[in-house]
């Protein structure tokens, strides 16, 4: 990962991949965005877009987050990322032959919605 002019490798073990993914990437930025650890994650959704490219197949990875504003305010947000999978892009895909569907990682967001601030899959 790249924070400006910083380049952090980290490695973190946890209850699953994507909490281990969570604290390598907390290891490595946090200390630039120390609001993080008011950061947690409501809920994740992953989507097979084309099924019949088998693990070539375009993704669709919703996740839902929520943390606390200044004032104690809490806000939850989607950030949503759609991409080919990463061995094809290993292979040198430009984005130019991409799948019309498949776009960069995005996201969207803050988005308020009305589910609650607490609850399972908390960080």
């Amino acid at each position: 990962m790249r924070v400006g002019e910083h380049i952090f490798h980290e490695v973190a073990e946890g209850n699953g991949p994507v909490n281990a993914l969570n604290r390598a990437l907390r290891k490595a930025i946090q200390g630039f965005y120390p609001r993080l650890r008011d950061v947690h994650l409501v809920d994740y959704k992953v989507r097979i877009l084309t099924p019949q490219e088998g693990t070539k197949a375009v993704t669709r990875v919703m996740i839902e987050s929520a943390g606390a504003m200044a004032g104690g305010e809490v806000r939850h947000w989607t950030t949503v990322g759609v991409s080919p999978a990463a061995a094809s892009r290993r292979r040198g895909s430009s984005s130019s032959r991409r799948s019309s569907t498949a776009t960069p990682a995005t996201s969207c967001g803050p988005r308020r919605t009305p589910s609650s601030s607490s609850g399972p899959g908390r960080w």
